[in-house]
């Protein structure tokens, strides 16, 4: 990935260079949630609210696009550390790039 995007980003965080950020570091199966979380942001809601709304939309299309009817199951065996891999990781992210945003 070209370190320029992550450049232009933190210099002038304007939200079509977030969206070029976010465009290069979203997963495919991600992707179709995006415009509701950029309507977020560009609707001034606090950096906590994005980051929870944006955790429980991909916890739906994990449930529904990759787990399906294991859900269940998946949950009961491996949800503490579901929570504890996407707390430590995606969730800083969305959270770090919503208030880049809203700093602006």
């Amino acid at each position: 990935m070209d370190s320029q995007i992550f450049q232009n980003v933190i210099r002038d965080p304007t939200p079509d260079k977030v969206t070029d950020v976010m465009s290069a570091i979203t997963p495919d199966i991600i992707a179709d949630i995006m415009p509701s979380i950029f309507g977020e942001v560009d609707g001034g809601k606090t950096s906590e609210v994005i980051a929870e709304n944006t955790l429980d939309q991909i916890f739906t299309v994990v449930e529904t696009r990759i787990l399906g009817d294991g859900v269940d199951f998946v949950i009961d065996r491996f949800g503490d550390r579901i929570v504890d891999m996407i707390i430590g990781n995606m969730f800083s992210i969305f959270q770090r790039v919503s208030m880049m945003v809203l700093g602006s």
